[in-house]
């Protein structure tokens, strides 16, 4: 193994089936549609629909999101990744949201999930449990809708 192997972070094996701990940021209002509809995602942030930015799960891989403080669980797409561009010197974001286990919600979602008092605070405030959504024995049938 090379030196520069081992100083490289490795993210974190997918979310499993049963949930795991993570912490949840928002998006500003739009923008994970914009970027869903730019990748030709389900997701268009209509009420009830969730998107999010999850580093160690595919693109258009559906989880299951529950709000600790909350109890409030939404069906998400994963529809974006974090930036791997250092800036200045710094941490990429997806390095930093793996280390942390950090995901991001849309912000409609977020406010359900992490709940009215802790939408305006930092992504620390918002403990959540993920886990992955098995795929349907009926495909036609999605969780997000069509």
């Amino acid at each position: 193994m090379t030196m520069a192997a081992l100083f490289e972070v490795q993210p974190p094996p997918p979310p499993p089936h049963e949930p795991e701990q993570a912490w949840a940021a928002r998006y500003a209002s739009g923008v994970m549609r914009r970027v869903a509809i730019k990748r030709k995602l389900k997701f268009r942030g209509l009420p009830g629909q969730c998107g999010m930015t999850i580093d160690w799960a595919p693109l258009g891989s559906l989880i299951l999101v529950t709000g600790d403080r909350t109890g409030e669980s939404r069906v998400c797409e994963s529809v974006d990744v974090s930036q791997t561009r250092h800036v200045h010197g710094r941490e990429s974001d997806q390095e930093r949201h793996v280390r942390n286990r950090m995901v991001e919600l849309d912000a409609d979602s977020a406010y359900v999930i992490c709940g009215a008092a802790v939408y305006r605070s930092g992504w620390r405030e918002c403990p959540v449990h993920i886990s992955k959504v098995p795929p349907s024995p009926n495909p036609a049938r999605s969780p997000l809708g069509s």
